[in-house]
């Protein structure tokens, strides 16, 4: 059975209540038309057991607080995993959680719209 409902907070809690899944298109949409008005490649969400998920890449900016961290600090503190990594034409997928960030490093990330919005945000875009 498929219900529309346009109020998402309404949507949630029959989700909670009959365990229905309830996708809301307006939050399914919004990280990835957010990452296409500032120029980042940010796939369609899915749905894993109903929570959304994308995927991103990513160039660190110079001026991204994370620019000299870890692969583990970016895991840890934006709660999203880090796939893939790339410096200089070089690839890692499923890089360790400590390998070093730079500045044009390329990472591609898999994460929740929230947790996307943030990373991209802190990283100046």
């Amino acid at each position: 059975m498929v219900i529309r409902i346009f109020d998402d907070e309404f949507a949630h809690a029959l989700q909670e209540q009959f365990g229905f899944i309830a996708l809301s298109a307006t939050e399914m949409a919004a990280p990835v038309f957010a990452a296409a008005a500032a120029g980042v490649d940010v796939t369609n969400p899915i749905s894993v057991e109903g929570q959304l998920l994308s995927l991103a890449r990513l160039t660190i900016s110079e001026d991204a607080p994370f620019s000299a961290r870890t692969i583990g600090f970016v895991e840890d503190n934006y709660h999203l995993n880090v796939v893939l990594h790339r410096r200089n034409s070089h690839s890692e997928m499923h890089p360790t959680d400590n390998t070093q960030l730079h500045p044009g490093d390329v990472i591609a990330i898999l994460g929740g719209p929230e947790q996307l919005n943030q990373i991209l945000h802190d990283n100046g875009q």
